[in-house]
């Protein structure tokens, strides 16, 4: 019996590849739920339960993109791309990511998320309802809908 994460449609194999990838590695990921209109998942979170970081495939002809998670700022967004080409150790270093030497003098804008329970509750996140996975982390987080 499938699970609902092998269920879900994805931009491409290769991304459903990258997102496997990290949940073997321990990671949790944070997934929108599919609508009408957004029926192929081409984005997520990931944390490791208190860091959160994201990556996205824009098309399936793309590479994916790391970027870290930080609150919303006037000044400095949510989050800085920090590399066009997926690897586990970028991923991991998008956790750990406050502000990339380029834009060092905006470091006082950035505030991280004290932990991934403060993530999903802040609920600043782009509409969608997202899901945990893999399915056993529901007990710590439960799925939630953003504003």
């Amino acid at each position: 019996m499938k699970t609902e994460f092998e269920n879900l449609q994805f931009i491409s194999e290769y991304f459903k590849k990258v997102l496997q990838e990290l949940m073997k590695n321990g990671f949790i990921l944070i997934i929108p739920e599919p609508t009408k209109t957004f029926r192929k998942t081409n984005y997520a979170y990931f944390s490791d339960g208190d860091k959160i970081a994201y990556l996205q495939q824009e098309t399936k002809y793309r590479e994916i993109s790391i970027s870290s998670v930080h609150k919303p700022s006037k000044e400095v967004g949510t989050g800085f791309r920090l590399s066009d080409e997926y690897s586990l150790e970028i991923a991991k270093e998008a956790l750990v990511t406050i502000c990339p030497i380029w834009v060092i003098n905006s470091k006082n804008h950035v505030i991280k998320y004290d932990n991934l329970k403060e993530f999903i509750e802040s609920r600043t996140q782009s509409g969608h309802q997202l899901n945990i996975y893999p399915k056993e982390q529901n007990n710590n987080y439960k799925t939630f809908k953003s504003l």
